[in-house]
């Protein structure tokens, strides 16, 4: 199982990784995002995975994500709200 749960961190933190910063947002903004809320993530993190075995990698992964979604967007990722029909 934990082999399964790094794999699947390890795919999606590859494609944030490999995103570019959306050009208006400074490329410190991550790194402010998560030094100013790491307490905050990582208590969130541990409620959401629970008892889950992550690795302290994946848990580091996770945390960079988390910051990335406040500046990126991935290949793939919806960058327009719903469609309303």
């Amino acid at each position: 199982m934990r082999k399964l749960i790094s794999k699947i961190i390890d795919e999606q933190y590859i494609q944030w990784e490999k995103a570019k910063n959306i050009p208006s947002i400074p490329i410190t903004f991550n790194r402010n995002i998560l030094k100013k809320y790491e307490n905050y993530i990582e208590k969130i993190l541990k409620d959401i995975f629970e008892k889950l075995p992550l690795s302290n990698s994946d848990k580091n992964k996770l945390k960079m994500i988390s910051s990335d979604l406040f500046s990126k967007f991935p290949e793939g990722i919806q960058k327009r709200g719903p469609q309303v029909l």
